[in-house]
């Protein structure tokens, strides 16, 4: 090899480290950006934790508590739970992927419904959902918003299944489009 085919091989070596420094990874943008499609929204959710499960909506609010073995409806007087609904709405929780991700802020929140509930009647309210342990930890607080027709099927591509807003209340400005519609939390 002579001097001046050395010299050009160093160059293009020189312009290809310095690219591959200046180029972002895609794991700094996977970290700007949130959660991907069929990614877990509660990946690390320890259902067998929950000891207090808060449901409130606009018109309702329902609360219910693990009280030894059983699940009782604690805002009703301590009413028996129905445990395999309950199980059911914790596995649906724990396994909860995302379709796809939305960038939104508080000032969309009201077309997605997925505003507090604050009490009074408000359409554009969401359902708030609150997972706690016995002791009253949070483990994980989510906001359900209006249903989204051409949800993923679960396997993070698109479908032509219902699927659900949702915004996870740790992080406000992310907002999910998860495959799973909760028609019974309605």
């Amino acid at each position: 090899m002579n001097p001046k085919q050395l010299i050009v091989l160093a160059s293009l070596l020189v312009v290809a480290v310095v690219i591959a420094l200046i180029l972002p990874r895609d794991d700094d943008n996977k970290a700007e950006e949130g959660l991907a499609a069929g990614d877990k929204v509660f990946a690390e959710l320890p259902v067998n934790d929950v000891g207090q499960l808060s449901i409130t909506g606009d018109e309702m609010s329902v609360e219910l508590e693990r009280s030894g073995e059983t699940w009782v409806v604690k805002s009703r007087g301590g009413y028996a739970a129905d445990f395999t609904k309950l199980r059911n709405v914790l596995t649906k929780l724990r396994d909860l992927k995302v379709a796809d991700s939305v960038r939104a802020g508080e000032s969309a929140y009201s077309r997605l419904e997925i505003k507090d509930p604050a009490g009074e009647e408000d359409e554009k309210a969401g359902t708030l959902i609150e997972l706690k342990k016995g002791d009253g930890g949070e483990l994980a607080s989510m906001v359900l918003g209006k249903n989204y027709e051409g949800a993923s099927d679960g396997t993070g591509g698109p479908g032509r299944g219902s699927g659900r807003y949702l915004r996870d209340r740790s992080d406000k400005d992310k907002v999910y489009i998860v495959s799973e519609a909760f028609y019974e939390l309605d």
